[in-house]
């Protein structure tokens, strides 16, 4: 009995211990280094660091002054927080600072109400921007690039940009500097703004299907040098729910990003009464005014209470499938004195200078075909559960089952025994 009660709990024991691990959802990531024979390129997407052209600024300060400057409207979209905090930090509660501070932010307040349209208007075209482009040492007009608006970096132009259900995306089957992107631009130095301390580029790289991120995910590229990016493309595939990540297979016009802004946006209506002007608002619903203290602080409070409980209080988890980029960046002087002066006829030190004041070159490319996947997989099977039951039964039960027949045969024994001494 006792044999047989210790194996009852010991098979008790180890089903509980089975079932408890196997309803936390374990799992294994495999490592896969893919060699292909072509690989997708990414999408690239350019902006310059200066938002709009200097003989423009003028409209947005006071447009009854400027014959040029068509009728303006208001917008719904506000200027970047961060902008605001290098100059007005919450937590010393906007203190008095210099008058060159404040007029930075009325003027990014006034640009901030521009409409959309106009702002592309004060803002650059990809002509200007983009002086060459060659892709596989062919003319990118095979893949023309795609105009975005970007309320920090005004006109941002996309390489490579297509929609799940598109097809044709640049494909590249060599590697090394000489294939993938080339391009020349022209940052346009003597147009920028006061406000603009940093002259270049700013560029994105991202996976073709979904939108770019220039504030979070951008390098800046410098005039006067050449920039070799090469890329290392990693995929990622994610289990749903009931496993750890718990990620979302998004759809095509909803993002990780729309997720967390439509989150964002309804906690700052729930605590500051306002939404922020930065993100995409809802119907009927007043904006936070970015220069009242009170509304900004509590904006930055919210943020800052989400980033520290982003997995409680917002669901929105990673994508079950997602692309990243690892980037190695180098550069050099660019272009050479020698090259400079055999495309230029009229060449003189001063033209050079002013040549590598506002332009740069670019070449993005891939150094190897591999894609190193990691793909998270059940460490357990549903069918496991079940034969994992079973082993434990068909152990333990199988040791009481001798005990079992112990018990019959000292029970026959003494049968017979007792049988005997009435014989």
């Amino acid at each position: 009995m006792l044999i047989l009660v210790a194996a009852l709990v010991g098979c008790g024991y180890n089903i509980h211990e089975f079932v408890d691990l196997y309803f936390k959802y374990p799992i294994t990531v495999n490592l896969q280094v893919q060699q292909r024979k072509s690989v997708d390129f990414p999408a690239v997407t350019i902006c310059n660091l200066n938002r709009i052209k200097l003989k423009y600024k003028d409209c947005v300060v006071d447009p009854s002054n400027s014959r040029m400057c068509p009728n303006t409207g208001e917008s719904r979209i506000g200027f970047h927080m961060s902008e605001l905090h290098a100059f007005r930090i919450c937590s010393k509660q906007f203190r008095e600072q210099q008058k060159q501070d404040d007029a930075v932010i009325q003027f990014l307040k006034k640009y901030s109400e521009l409409e959309v349209g106009y702002r592309k208007h004060f803002s650059y075209s990809s002509k200007e921007l983009i002086l060459n482009c060659s892709f596989n040492g062919k003319s990118c007009n095979r893949y023309p690039f795609k105009k975005t608006a970007n309320i920090r970096y005004g006109n941002c132009f996309i390489f490579n940009k297509f929609s799940m259900s598109s097809k044709g995306a640049a494909l590249v089957a060599s590697t090394g500097s000489s294939n993938g992107l080339e391009l020349i631009l022209n940052a346009e130095a003597d147009t920028y703004l006061p406000i603009s301390h940093t002259l270049g580029m700013r560029v994105v790289i991202h996976h073709p299907s979904e939108g770019p991120n220039p504030e979070e995910d951008g390098m800046n590229i410098v005039p006067g040098y050449e920039t070799h990016i090469s890329l290392q493309q990693t995929e990622i595939l994610r289990l749903p729910a009931p496993y750890k990540d718990k990620c979302i297979a998004y759809e095509e016009k909803k993002s990780q990003k729309e997720c967390m802004v439509t989150c964002l946006q309804r906690h700052n209506y729930a605590k500051c009464g306002c939404l922020d002007p930065l993100f995409k608002g809802m119907n009927g619903i007043a904006l936070c005014n970015l220069t009242n203290s009170t509304q900004v602080c509590c904006l930055h409070h919210v943020t800052h209470q989400l980033n520290n409980n982003i997995g409680k209080d917002c669901e929105c988890s990673d994508p079950c499938i997602s692309s990243n980029y690892k980037v190695i960046k180098s550069i050099s002087f660019w272009p050479s004195k020698a090259s400079f002066s055999q495309t230029y006829e009229k060449f003189n030190h001063e033209s050079l200078d002013k040549y590598r004041k506002s332009h740069a070159k670019v070449h993005i490319f891939f150094p190897s075909l591999e894609k190193t996947v990691y793909q998270q997989k059940p460490f357990f099977l549903e069918s496991e559960i079940y034969s994992n039951l079973g082993g434990e039964l068909g152990l333990w039960l199988g040791l009481s089952l001798i005990a079992l027949f112990e018990i019959v045969e000292m029970m026959l024994f003494y049968a017979n025994r007792i049988i005997c001494n009435h014989t």
